[in-house]
């Protein structure tokens, strides 16, 4: 083989520097939101979408956009997520939350739900909103357990991820819960083989739980009463062990548990989110900034709270990637806001720095980008 200068000088060039920040709930699921946006300043959001390549598309559910980033249509999210949940020692290390012995197939996120009549339906009120003391936890899964030890083994680990580790496989297909929060629960029942029997578990867990001297104490002080399980996240029928997954990139960054269990799965690195470099630095590879703060409020219907963390992203993630793409430390910035009513994603290159009809958006061409109703985006040549 014979080597010519130009590949000397190509082994040398150092690693591109790429970011992509993954915002689910970006996008708020209403419209409305332009005039309490203009009291915002979101100078890092506005600059990366005015002056990226923008693009609005149809929405996807969050899991099955997730999927496909990891090359897959379907993937077992109650193994993933158990997989990645931690407990942080005395010296900042991360440690296994639990022993991860349950068989790989018969592991369901069983989440704490509450459900609530309405003028139409019933629908669901999510674990954020519940904010279930730990001893209250405690409480509800040991009645759990001594009602159910048929079925399985329930285990909590924080006030809001719950599981039930299966003595049998399942073979039902569930509705995760994020695109169930705030919907008419009846539009999201178990679907195939061993629906109906999963049904009766479920109404059985709901009359345990309703009556539970917890709930009812709960009830008198006007709380929402933690009155069902959401379950969701079964293995794709005749999965029996983990499939490797692609790894979108090289070093993946968040505090989700799920997000954990991707990076092992797929051979990324992880890091918690207090425990990264800077977003800025210009560490070269490819990272993934993975932030569910928007989506917790956004999925509470909690509006206030979403303006709270979309502040709080500008100032802590989105301005400083900004300004390191500007001064060129990133050669590469992304984002990407998925959601079931619309997908909205911005791209930034080197060359895009030559766009010079594109500037940052004043905040009421910010707004129609952040609403559910897709507005169309021109697009411009680069």
């Amino acid at each position: 083989m014979s080597f010519h200068p130009s590949m000397v000088l190509r082994a040398h060039l150092p690693q591109s520097s790429r970011v992509t920040c993954v915002l689910p709930g970006l996008v708020w699921p209403g419209n409305g939101i332009t005039a309490t946006l203009r009291e915002l300043e979101l100078p890092g959001l506005a600059a990366i979408l005015g002056h990226g390549r923008v693009r609005q598309q149809s929405g996807l559910p969050y899991a099955s956009w997730l999927a496909q980033q990891f090359g897959a249509e379907n993937l077992p999210w109650g193994a993933l997520r158990w997989e990645g949940e931690s407990e942080r020692a005395a010296d900042g290390r991360e440690q296994p939350f639990a022993p991860k012995d349950a068989p790989y197939p018969n592991i369901l996120c069983a989440d704490p739900v509450s459900l609530a009549f309405t003028s139409s339906s019933l629908v669901l009120r999510g674990p954020r909103e519940l904010d279930l003391r730990p001893t209250e936890v405690e409480a509800l899964i040991a009645a759990l357990n001594e009602e159910f030890a048929h079925i399985g083994e329930f285990h909590a680990a924080n006030a809001q991820r719950w599981y039930l580790h299966l003595r049998q496989p399942v073979a039902t297909h569930f509705h995760p819960l994020a695109d169930v929060l705030g919907r008419p629960a009846a539009l999201f029942q178990p679907e195939g083989e061993g629906a109906r029997d999963w049904n009766r578990l479920a109404n059985a867990i709901q009359v345990l739980l309703y009556n539970h001297p917890l709930n009812r104490l709960r009830g008198e002080r006007g709380q929402l009463t933690a009155n069902a399980l959401w379950f969701w996240g079964a293995a794709p029928a005749g999965c029996t062990e983990f499939s490797p997954l692609k790894r979108p990139a090289n070093t993946l960054i968040g505090d989700e548990p799920t997000l954990r269990g991707l990076a092992a799965v797929s051979g990324a690195h992880w890091f918690a989110s207090d425990a990264a470099d800077s977003p800025a630095s210009g560490q070269a590879g490819h990272r993934w900034w993975h932030d569910t703060r928007l989506q917790d409020a956004a999925l509470a219907g909690d509006f206030m709270g979403w303006l709270t963390a979309l502040q709080e992203l500008d100032d802590e993630l989105l301005q400083p990637l900004w300004e390191a793409w500007q001064a060129g430390r990133l050669q590469e910035l992304n984002l990407c806001a998925p959601s079931d009513r619309m997908f909205l994603s911005s791209s930034l290159k080197t060359r895009s720095r030559w766009a010079f009809w594109r500037g940052t958006l004043a905040n009421d061409r910010l707004a129609p980008l952040l609403q559910a109703a897709p507005q169309p985006s021109p697009d411009a040549p680069e």
